[in-house]
Order: structure tokens, then C-alpha cells, then sequence
């Protein structure tokens, strides 16, 4: 539906100073069932809340990344 900010990151792993970039984007939900998750990839998932599901995340950048996601559903009527 759109494109949201992105977030840049260093972090440390065994040793190595790793840069990492996450593009975000703004879907449309189709289908499927939130306990059908592949493991390896995310720890889990769920539907919440804008305001719990902001509360839920531990770093202020992937809040604004979803405060942004809220905003343009709500002021811009995608």
C-alpha cells in the first residue's frame, strides 16, 4: 500500500560489527492465521492494537516506523 521509513542499525555478533538496513512497507492483510509463523524466522506473531502493539516494542525507531503505518491508515484513508 506504501512505503514507511526505514530503520539502520550497527550491532555486534561474535565479534564482527554487523550494519544492517530494514526497509518496511505498508501491506493489506488478505489472509492467514497469526499462529502460522515460521519459527526460524520470527520469534512469534499476533494482531493487537495500534496502541498495544506500539507499546509491545522494545525501539523508539520501530515505533515511529508503525506510529507512521497508523497515521497514513487513519489521516489518509489508504
Amino acid at each position: 500500500m506504501a512505503p514507511l521509513p526505514g530503520i539502520e542499525y550497527w550491532f555486534f555478533n561474535r565479534g564482527a560489527r554487523i550494519h544492517k538496513q530494514v526497509d518496511y512497507f505498508l501491506l493489506e492483510y488478505v489472509s492467514g492465521d497469526p499462529a502460522d509463523f515460521d519459527a526460524n524466522e520470527v520469534s512469534g506473531a499476533g494482531w493487537f492494537s495500534w496502541e498495544a502493539g506500539i507499546a509491545r516494542l522494545t525501539f523508539e525507531n520501530e515505533r515511529r516506523v508503525v506510529v507512521r503505518a497508523r497515521d497514513l491508515l487513519e489521516n489518509n484513508g489508504l
